[in-house]
């Protein structure tokens, strides 16, 4: 899933600047629950992430179902499997105006672009 969150945190080495709804580290038992990666919007305030997991447990698909149903102050999410590519990136360059889908999720590498 990708995701359109707000950033979350103070930016201290407890408390980092992370996508909502990916743990603090001092929560070690949520931080297991889902992989992520993610860049930050333009203005510094959103997060891009691609949030996914190896394991689904209950817990991971309970997460991801919040995140999949959170429309907090303009959040978005998108599953990979069902979402057009062209939808996709015009909603997400309305907060990262560069965004490619195939380079933030390391397809552009694989697929010989930029070489």
């Amino acid at each position: 899933m990708i995701a359109v969150v707000p950033l979350v945190g103070k930016g201290t080495p407890d408390d980092p600047r992370r996508p909502k709804f990916v743990a603090s580290p001092a929560d070690k038992v949520q931080r297991e629950v889902l992989d992520y990666e993610f860049v930050v919007s333009d203005d510094g305030k959103w997060a891009i992430a691609v949030f996914s997991t190896s394991w689904p447990t209950a817990a991971a698909l309970k997460l991801l179902d919040e995140i999949e149903s959170s429309r907090e102050d303009g959040a978005v999410s998108f599953d990979t499997g069902k979402s057009n590519k062209t939808d996709l990136e015009t909603e997400i360059r309305k907060k990262k105006a560069d965004f490619d889908l195939d380079e933030f999720l390391g397809l552009s590498k694989a697929r010989g672009k930029n070489q």
